[in-house]
């Protein structure tokens, strides 16, 4: 993940937003980092995640290794990744149309209401039993 998108660190620093601030917690810092293993917006996701994965280390490093070692494990990031940057986006646009707009709950979002900012390409690498290629745009 390199950070880009609906996070308020990366917001602030290009002049979208006027603080880093996590507009689903408060936590001080929005990063992809926060969002993917922290934010308490996310913990049902997260942990849907974390059943499939096996493990509760979501540090970047381990996520990557983990999703490259079965289909499984791709689809279940994918799935977490689109979910939540989904529901990120369209709570932005909210508040890019109405800047003074309170932070809402987007569970709602109707299908194909989302951009998709996370994809991968299912490919077998040298390595016997892993998958994929990671693209953030």
């Amino acid at each position: 993940m390199t950070g880009h998108g609906c996070f308020g660190h990366y917001l602030y620093r290009i002049g979208k937003e006027g603080s880093e601030v996590c507009h689903e917690c408060g936590e001080s810092d929005d990063t992809a980092q926060h969002t993917l293993a922290d934010c308490s917006r996310w913990s049902a996701q997260r942990q849907e995640l974390v059943e499939v994965l096996g493990d509760g280390d979501l540090s970047l490093h381990n996520v990557v290794d983990r999703m490259l070692c079965s289909e499984r494990n791709w689809a279940a990031v994918a799935s977490f990744c689109e979910t939540v940057i989904s529901q990120k986006e369209a709570a932005e646009r909210v508040r890019e149309e109405d800047p003074n707009a309170p932070s809402i709950d987007v569970d709602g979002v109707a299908e194909g209401e989302h951009v998709t900012v996370l994809t991968y390409s299912p490919i077998r690498t040298t390595n016997p039993g892993q998958y994929g290629r990671l693209a953030t745009y």
